[in-house]
């Protein structure tokens, strides 16, 4: 009796692996080709399982890729443009002004949706926005003085130093694959 609820268990886990190898990828067309080619080409090497979290997680890969081109690529863009125009403060100003129009445009075209500003939510956030404004701002004096590469090398050791801080002030543990995670991005960028 045992036996035969394994194999049948067995034969199941089968059968829902092989339905994850046909379930179509969710999202865009340029998404589902992206899945489907690095699916296609690991699927001679790799078990049928693997290939099925990989065609599952694909779109996580694309997005995940993509991000990371527009952020090299607005990284050589700010060492441009900081070098046109010197004023870090005037470019950050231009640039943020630029993006609150486009979101703008973009809720008059229906795109986005969200609410107006009003002054008590302002004073609300203005720690957050302060944070968020002072690495931008130091990013690109940095870019002013040394080289895209020297700041891609700090911002992702960076990563350490937070991670670091975590574990020395508020006593967080990391696993070997957080730290192994962490590697893998130094390496890779």
């Amino acid at each position: 009796m045992a036996v035969e609820e394994v194999r049948k268990s067995e034969v199941d886990d089968v059968q829902d692996e092989e339905a994850l190898v046909d379930e179509p990828a969710t999202g865009s067309s340029t998404e589902n080709t992206f899945a489907s080619k690095l699916a296609d080409s690991l699927s001679g090497v790799l078990p049928h399982s693997m290939v099925a979290r990989i065609r599952e997680n694909a779109n996580v890969v694309f997005w995940l890729n993509f991000y990371l081109l527009c952020s090299s690529t607005m990284l050589i863009i700010n060492k441009g443009a900081v070098q046109a125009l010197p004023h870090t403060a005037l470019l950050l100003v231009l640039q943020t002004a630029t993006s609150v129009g486009l979101l703008l445009y973009g809720r008059k075209l229906g795109h986005f949706d969200f609410e107006n500003f009003n002054m008590e939510k302002g004073r609300k956030w203005i720690g957050v926005t302060l944070a968020w404004l002072l690495p931008m701002y130091t990013n690109m004096k940095a870019l002013q003085h040394i080289n895209v590469e020297s700041v891609i090398v700090f911002r992702t050791l960076t990563t350490f130093a937070v991670a670091f801080g975590d574990r020395i002030l508020f006593g967080k543990k990391f696993s070997n694959r957080a730290i192994f995670a962490m590697v893998v991005m130094c390496v890779l960028w």
